[in-house]
């Protein structure tokens, strides 16, 4: 709604805000998961089948970037690769192309981080997969009343979170 520099700039701040890092992400990675999902549909929409387009190496990073953040995002962007494959076969190779230039390389270098901090090799979205799926950790989620937030949430973060959040709520509801 401001513009392209806005957007960046707000990109920029939900990727490297200390309140963000401290207080969102703790609860939801969905933010850094949203802002990229703007940036891919943007650049979605203005692909070109040609290799190395801007567009496609701008939303390839993004969907690498989300993934990486948040292994299940993966999920919502394999069909628009799909759709865009069945409409034009020539999106096909540079698809192809943008996913071992920039996929591999950035899950590669995610794959290292994560292991020198943990102290030991590892991989987060197998883990995710395997505390979620075969431990079944996931059946847990949403057991706490609808209330819990609102009231505990002053505990967890700090009084100005609790009084946000009211607002927040008018907003959304807006």
């Amino acid at each position: 709604m401001l513009g392209k520099r806005e957007a960046i700039m707000t990109l920029i701040y939900s990727l490297t805000s200390e309140h963000v890092n401290d207080y969102v992400l703790r609860t939801s990675a969905n933010s850094v998961e949203g802002n990229l999902m703007f940036m891919v549909f943007y650049h979605y929409l203005n692909l070109r089948p040609q290799l190395f387009d801007k567009h496609l190496c701008y939303l390839t990073l993004a969907i690498t970037l989300s993934f990486t953040v948040r292994s299940s995002s993966i999920v919502g962007y394999t069909p628009l690769a799909l759709i865009i494959i069945i409409k034009d076969i020539r999106y096909f190779f540079p698809i192809l192309v943008a996913g071992l230039t920039i996929t591999i390389p950035v899950v590669c270098i995610n794959l290292l981080s994560d292991s020198y901090f943990y102290g030991y090799f590892t991989v987060p979205q197998y883990n995710f997969v395997y505390v979620n799926v075969v431990q079944g950790i996931s059946k847990y989620f949403g057991e706490m009343p609808w209330f819990y937030y609102i009231n505990y949430l002053h505990n967890e973060f700090c009084e100005i979170e609790s009084y946000g959040l009211p607002v927040f709520f008018l907003l959304s509801v807006r």
